[in-house]
């Protein structure tokens, strides 16, 4: 199969490793230093079972990348809207395109009945998407969600390093007509060991995988990056763990709201390499980057005004977000408000 990548850092880069190691052709879609070095001396990916050399092809732009069997976009959910342009090029009629989740993406409302959200007001799309470059030119029918579990770091330009015995992603297509078309690229997921159980084909299940993440990192994720605190460092704080299991009871509520059964489950190691991780939402902040707000804590919030949930915890944390990055111009207010 060939395959572009669009966002090549971390996650993207471990995907292109390991889909290559299995013969699946890659070319990536990647700038910066991370970019210029796999453009120089290919990839290093090292995990669990060893270190490996790749080669991927990195592509300057989307003229240099032709006609793919299946695009994967990997960048954070914010940034979506601003990959599109480069995506389109690439699309044939039933290219699929499948993005990389961590909380509420654009497409989510697509198709879904929501408490207290009527016609074209869904706020994922109208903040994820105001454009509609998305929605109208990559559209939903073609659109695969992906749910990750999975830990990598770029140590280095170049190298990625993986540190998790067990990676899995979790595909799912919006569109049954697509869900049959992806099943190649599932193939290729399971003989790289690194497709997740299969979630049922259809949108009720993908939703319901991004809840059961969503629930456990929004818990998790913003007060660690108001604290600046690694995982073990929250687990030993019994205030802040019981701060954090408020915010998933509430994320929860939503969730149920929306009619998925999620279950919150907040546990941290009390020793180990995961103990000692920092929260990408936190590694983000402390790079200088904008941290992944709207997907996970905006949105759920939102929703859960409209359903007439009381969220006290979660709207305490996203106002003290908006204070801590005042430059970052997280969006908070419905977009529908004032119309």
């Amino acid at each position: 199969m060939k395959i572009a990548i669009f966002g090549a850092g971390a996650i993207g880069s471990y995907i292109a490793g390991k889909l290559s190691l299995v013969g699946a052709e890659i070319t990536v879609f990647a700038r910066g230093e991370h970019g210029r070095a796999m453009a120089a001396k290919g990839l290093t990916l090292a995990d669990l079972t060893g270190t490996y050399e790749v080669d991927v092809t990195v592509a300057g732009s989307a003229a240099d990348i032709g006609a793919v069997d299946a695009v994967l976009v990997t960048t954070k959910n914010h940034h979506h809207k601003d990959i599109a342009q480069h995506v389109l090029p690439v699309l044939d009629d039933d290219t699929p395109v499948v993005f990389a989740v961590n909380g509420l993406p654009w497409w989510y409302g697509a198709g879904l009945d929501l408490p207290g959200i009527s016609g074209d007001r869904d706020p994922a799309r109208a903040i994820l998407d105001p454009d509609k470059v998305l929605t109208e030119g990559i559209g939903a029918a073609r659109t695969v969600g992906c749910v990750v579990y999975s830990s990598n770091t770029i140590e280095k330009p170049g190298f990625v390093r993986n540190g998790m015995e067990v990676n899995r992603y979790y595909l799912s297509a919006l569109d049954a007509a697509m869900e049959a078309r992806i099943t190649p690229l599932k193939a290729l997921f399971a003989e790289a060991g690194i497709l997740g159980d299969e979630p049922g084909g259809d949108e009720v299940s993908i939703r319901q995988r991004i809840w059961k993440k969503l629930v456990y990192s929004m818990s998790l994720a913003p007060v660690a990056t108001l604290t600046e605190l690694t995982n073990g460092q929250l687990r030993d704080n019994d205030a802040l763990m019981n701060l954090m299991r408020q915010v998933g009871r509430e994320g929860a509520a939503v969730a149920a709201a929306h009619g998925f059964d999620v279950t919150p489950d907040l546990k941290l190691p009390g020793g180990g390499r995961i103990a000692n991780h920092r929260q990408s939402m936190l590694q983000d902040a402390l790079l200088g980057r904008r941290i992944e707000f709207e997907p996970m804590v905006s949105l759920p919030l939102l929703y859960g005004r409209a359903a007439g949930l009381s969220c006290p915890m979660l709207e305490t944390i996203a106002v003290l977000l908006q204070a801590r990055f005042p430059k970052h111009d997280l969006v908070l207010t419905d977009p529908f408000s004032d119309t």
